[in-house]
């Protein structure tokens, strides 16, 4: 009796066709065709309904992407925007600084080093050193003034209180009347700034002038004073020589600053014609300007 687990040698030859061979019947009846098994072709994937969702997940992926930079545009226009509000905001403070003058309590700005041309420091600074002399020649009138009251002399009480005054008065006057003017007008180049400068300077001489003299009672500790009193009391004689030395310097001093003002802003092209238009326009464009054009317009119609 075989073995049920014999095989044939027939079968077992490797150099045989198993394409046409066929397998030798098995007691234990018919065996899997593993070789057909394996030919199969592996299953295709089953197309279903699942791919939509991914597809679906990109689409709203691109959705929220383009929300995303629209979003991003968005803050960067805003940002634009914000940036240019500042550009106009710092063009219409201009060249604002914090005040720095006087020093015990500062309310300008000022600065000749910084604001002022190359081409115009010297003239600025000698007319900034007139302004200091200014304030220095009013204090020291006031001091001989109050030496007259001491001396009793002619009206010293008028004169001296008359002295006090200028000189708490005239020093802030004249630094805004006549120092600043030309200050702004070499810094910015307008002629209605030389013009103010003129003006006003020419008032500040006349006044020193005036006080030279030394008439008592009008304030100034001038030659009058000096004459009556040198032979009473000499210090106070030479302190009111002193004051009208100081004042007739002031005016001598000054003449020549007004030449070289005028031949400075008339080398530069600047004349009276530019200054009536920057006048003008620079009453329009005050608050006071436009209250006047709005009356005008309301009453015209």
């Amino acid at each position: 009796m075989s073995s049920p687990f014999t095989i044939d040698s027939e079968d077992t030859n490797p150099f045989a066709d198993h394409a046409t061979a066929q397998p030798a019947p098995s007691r234990w009846g018919a065996q899997p065709s593993y070789a057909r098994t394996e030919s199969q072709p592996p299953p295709q994937p089953q197309h279903s309904g699942s791919m939509y969702p991914s597809a679906q997940l990109t689409h709203g992926s691109n959705g929220s992407l383009s929300a995303r930079e629209a979003e991003l545009a968005k803050r960067e226009a805003a940002l634009k925007s914000r940036e240019k509000q500042l550009e106009v905001r710092e063009a219409a403070m201009g060249d604002f600084h914090p005040p720095n003058f006087p020093p015990c309590k500062p309310m300008v700005y000022h600065d000749i080093e910084k604001d002022i041309p190359e081409d115009g420091k010297r003239l600025v600074k000698r007319l900034y050193f007139a302004w200091l002399f200014s304030v220095f020649n009013y204090l020291l009138n006031a001091i001989t003034s109050f030496l007259l009251l001491v001396n009793k002399a002619e009206s010293a009480g008028g004169n001296f209180g008359s002295a006090l005054i200028m000189f708490l008065a005239l020093t802030p006057i004249s630094f805004v009347f006549w120092y600043q003017p030309v200050y702004n007008g070499v810094k910015h180049k307008r002629s209605i700034q030389f013009f103010l400068f003129q003006i006003n300077f020419m008032f500040h001489l006349g006044l020193a002038g005036i006080l030279s003299a030394g008439i008592p009672g009008w304030g100034g500790a001038g030659i009058i004073y000096c004459v009556s009193e040198i032979g009473n009391n000499v210090a106070a004689g030479i302190m009111c020589a002193l004051c009208s030395a100081c004042y007739i310097w002031q005016v001598v001093f000054g003449l020549w600053q007004l030449k070289d003002v005028r031949a400075y802003y008339q080398s530069r092209g600047m004349n009276a014609e530019e200054a009536k238009q920057q006048a003008i326009t620079g009453v329009a464009q005050s608050s006071l300007g436009r209250e006047i054009v709005k009356t005008a317009v309301k009453s015209a119609v």
